[in-house]
């Protein structure tokens, strides 16, 4: 049936179109792109589509005015349907990313505070970043502060952790 042959892209992106319509489509984006065959939407303060309807690989430079959407201080960007870190400067407050999107294709990035990861495909001898997870909830125990957040990737651990730390990062 049909919908056994697509189920994977239903579990895919349903999930991603139910966070960005939990956040709330906004008229005015905070942001600037200066390539007009890109078009971008911003979804809450931190989530935006980037789009490429054309038929060729498109280079951009997209300009968020953080300060406007109240973003500021370490973060990350994900791109949630390749499931990737994208790569960003800030520069007078503003967050700058260069990048080429495919054509005919569509990103959807979420701007997030920085934080570490962990999965089961990862290394702790990593920085636990998205992109280089540490492989261990008990590495992340041992490392971080008080304050500090952790997202665990879906998986199956097999570990008993123990906790060393206590407090608050407020």
């Amino acid at each position: 049936t049909l919908y056994n042959r697509d189920r994977p892209l239903f579990k895919k992106y349903i999930p991603i179109i139910k966070e960005i319509n939990a956040a709330g489509w906004h008229p005015i984006t905070f942001a600037k792109c200066n390539n007009s065959n890109v078009y971008v939407e911003r979804f809450g303060n931190n989530y935006f589509t980037i789009h490429n309807p054309t038929n060729r690989t498109q280079k951009f430079s997209l300009e968020i005015y953080a300060g406007n959407i109240g973003i500021d201080g370490d973060i990350d960007i994900i791109e949630l349907i390749g499931n990737k870190s994208i790569a960003y400067e800030y520069v007078n407050g503003n967050i700058i990313i260069n990048d080429t999107i495919l054509s005919n294709d569509t990103w959807v990035i979420k701007i997030m505070e920085k934080a570490y990861y962990v999965a089961p495909w990862g290394s702790d001898a990593n920085n636990g970043s998205f992109d280089r997870p540490w492989r261990t909830i008990q590495h992340a125990a041992d490392v971080m502060q008080a304050g500090d957040t952790v997202y665990i990737r879906q998986g199956i651990y097999h570990e008993n952790i123990v906790t060393v730390r206590n407090g608050s990062g407020k």
